[in-house]
């Protein structure tokens, strides 16, 4: 497997788009309601992406030139000493591959994370032992909830 790790094109959001909904659809399926994944890709539009893509860096993980995993780091509500990860998703057929963590080590030379002395994201059910398998914890040492996520945080 040839893997290659790469800003988006906004031309590829729509592919994007499909990858990231292919893997919320089947990762969450036993852990949240249906109505959840449906409320979940919903956020996901096309106007979303291209936003974040805008605002900060959308990185992309492909494999024969098709996406099959993503993450996007940018700022911390405008703080210059805290970033953020984003959409951070793997399509289902390649988990266990190395693919996220290739995806972390991009991001971990990204001028976001570097300048960074903490890094919070936003994590599903299914998401949070690869999280802890990247020096990820819960926030403030708790496990903490907010806006249908769990809360992670890693001080660099």
């Amino acid at each position: 497997m040839k893997l290659k790790i790469m800003i988006v094109n906004k031309d590829e959001i729509d592919e994007l788009r499909n990858m990231i909904i292919k893997a919320y659809s089947m990762s969450f399926k036993d852990f949240y309601l249906q109505s959840y994944i449906d409320y979940t890709i919903s956020r996901q539009t096309k106007e979303r992406l291209l936003a974040k893509a805008e605002n900060g860096h959308f990185y992309v993980a492909k494999v024969d030139n098709k996406i099959v995993g993503c993450a996007c780091v940018g700022d911390f509500y405008g703080k210059k000493d805290e970033s953020c990860l984003f959409s951070f998703a793997v399509d289902p057929n390649f988990q266990g591959q190395g693919i996220g963590r290739s995806l972390m080590h991009a991001i971990e030379k990204d001028e976001y994370y570097i300048r960074a002395k903490r890094i919070e994201c936003s994590s599903s059910i299914p998401a949070i032992l690869f999280y802890s398998k990247i020096g990820f914890q819960h926030k403030n040492g708790k496990l903490t909830f907010e806006d249908e996520s769990f809360i992670m945080e890693k001080f660099i």
